[in-house]
């Protein structure tokens, strides 16, 4: 289960826990128990923090398609707010992934591409791909505000935009074609994205209630 890489003075040692392990805490009707288990993950992730995750498995296919990795810590922070320009980045990333497509971006732009983001912005050059093909967008006072936290609703029209811009690349219809019935979701009454998210939650459930329960999109 761990090692203590050798011996060590005093009265403790420290045990580095071997790959896939890592402590957890059970659920019982709905209610974190208080107690600590050391629990062996079945899914092979690299990043300890992540192994118990909710989505470890679909977190575990990302990295292995190479579009998202973790931090320098070795750490993936799977609970931490995804910011605007990370998400364009790693969208970028996942089109790179695609054998049928063809997708150069440059990491650096020529001008900026919104006024809050310098064309020597690290995602600089990403999000003005991004927003040339119709991917992204601003606000309504022109900005982009790249380390904003995205929301959920905004991640879906992204999501959205991705699968259009994929099918338009291929010379098919752009339409994303259901493959089951819209979820009707609780909070999504009169929300700006409430047409996309119901059409993407009808597309290979793309959306879906937070931490896939209820019936609640939380869409900000």
């Amino acid at each position: 289960i761990g090692r203590t890489q050798g011996l060590a003075e005093g009265e403790y040692l420290k045990f580095d826990l071997e790959p896939n392990w890592n402590f957890a805490k059970r659920r019982y009707e709905g209610r974190t128990l208080g107690h600590y288990y050391l629990a062996k993950s079945t899914v092979d992730l690299p990043f300890a923090d992540a192994r118990q995750d909710l989505y470890a498995k679909e977190i575990a296919q990302a990295v292995n398609m190479g579009f998202i990795s973790g931090f320098e810590d070795q750490t993936f922070r799977p609970n931490e707010q995804l910011t605007r320009e990370q998400i364009v980045s790693i969208v970028i990333e996942a089109l790179k992934g695609m054998p049928e497509l063809n997708v150069a971006v440059s990491d650096q732009a020529d001008s900026a591409p919104y006024p809050d983001v310098e064309a020597n912005r690290w995602s600089a050059g990403k999000i003005a791909w991004a927003k040339e093909n119709n991917i992204i967008a601003g606000y309504d006072d022109g900005t982009f505000r790249p380390t904003d936290p995205v929301t959920r609703a905004e991640l879906i029209v992204i999501e959205n935009k991705m699968g259009e811009y994929v099918r338009q690349q291929l010379g098919e219809n752009t339409e994303l074609a259901t493959t089951q019935d819209a979820m009707n979701f609780a909070d999504m009454s009169d929300h700006w994205a409430q047409d996309v998210v119901s059409k993407m939650s009808a597309y290979c459930s793309v959306a879906s209630p937070l931490n896939e329960q209820g019936n609640e999109f939380a869409p900000n």
